[in-house]
C-alpha cells in the first residue's frame, strides 16, 4: 500500500491515498513517485518533487536507449520527457510546470 499521493505517468492514475490496481500496457514505461512527505506549496517541495520526477524517469526509461547511439540517446531522452510531461500535467501545479519549462534539459511542458 503507498501512502500519500502517487504519480503513475502512462497508467494516468493519481490517489492520494493509495495507487489502485491499474493493468499498465506491455512495454509502456511507468514511473511513481511518492510526494505524501511534501508540501507543494513551497518552493522547496515543488523542487523535491522534480527532482524525484527526473529520478524516477531515467529509472523507467534505463531500458530505453541503452547503447550510445544518436538514435538511443534520443529515445531514452524522449521515454523521460514524456514521462516526465505527464506527471507535470496530472500534477495540476503551475509551480511544477513553470520549474519543469524553466529546465534547459527538458521539452517545455504546457501548463492547462
Amino acid at each position: 500500500m503507498f501512502i500519500g499521493k502517487t504519480i503513475l505517468a502512462f497508467a494516468a492514475v493519481l490517489s492520494t491515498a493509495a495507487v489502485a490496481e491499474a493493468a499498465p500496457e506491455a512495454d509502456v514505461p511507468q514511473m511513481t513517485v511518492h510526494i505524501g512527505d511534501l508540501n507543494l506549496a513551497t518552493k522547496s517541495g515543488v523542487a523535491t518533487l522534480y527532482s524525484r520526477m527526473q529520478s524516477a524517469s531515467r529509472a523507467a526509461c534505463a531500458s530505453y536507449g541503452e547503447g550510445h547511439s544518436p538514435a538511443d540517446v534520443r529515445n531514452n531522452r524522449s521515454c523521460r520527457d514524456d514521462l516526465i510531461s505527464q506527471g507535470v500535467e496530472q500534477m495540476h501545479s503551475s509551480a511544477l510546470a513553470a520549474l519543469a519549462s524553466a529546465d534547459p534539459k527538458s521539452i517545455q511542458v504546457a501548463f492547462h
